[in-house]
């Protein structure tokens, strides 16, 4: 336990947790916004960011939790941002609306498959640390 009161597993500390979710969020958009390979990485980034943030600091599920939660909260400010500038650039009459909905399934997309991502790389990484 932390001073905070948050169990922390194989002495990971905060800081350690969110470097490693801002690798995994970083991955995840450098693998998005390649033009013409995205419509291929789009699919399996986040996965591969989480996996890499889970193995860093061989995350088990709670931290592949917080992992998740932590790549979706930092990739929500550019998938809207994407999101808008689409909308302007195509001029789609959707509004507010249809782009907060697109961008919540987009985040909860990205979070998703990062906590799988972390998990079996947390899972990986304990295993092949023994």
């Amino acid at each position: 336990m932390n001073s905070m009161g948050f169990y922390q597993p194989n002495g990971m500390t905060i800081k350690s947790l969110l470097r490693s979710s801002l690798i995994g969020a970083f991955i995840t958009l450098a693998l998005i916004i390649v033009p013409l390979v995205h419509f291929l990485t789009f699919w399996f980034a986040s996965f591969l960011g989480g996996f890499v943030a889970g193995s860093r600091i061989y995350a088990d599920q709670a931290t592949s939790i917080k992992i998740g939660a932590i790549m979706s909260l930092v990739l929500v400010v550019p998938i809207i941002g994407i999101i808008y500038i689409a909308n302007t650039i195509f001029s789609i009459k959707a509004g507010f609306s249809l782009i907060f909905v697109v961008s919540l399934l987009l985040t909860l997309y990205v979070g998703g498959l990062g906590i799988l991502g972390a998990s079996l790389g947390g899972s990986i990484a304990r295993k092949t640390k023994n």
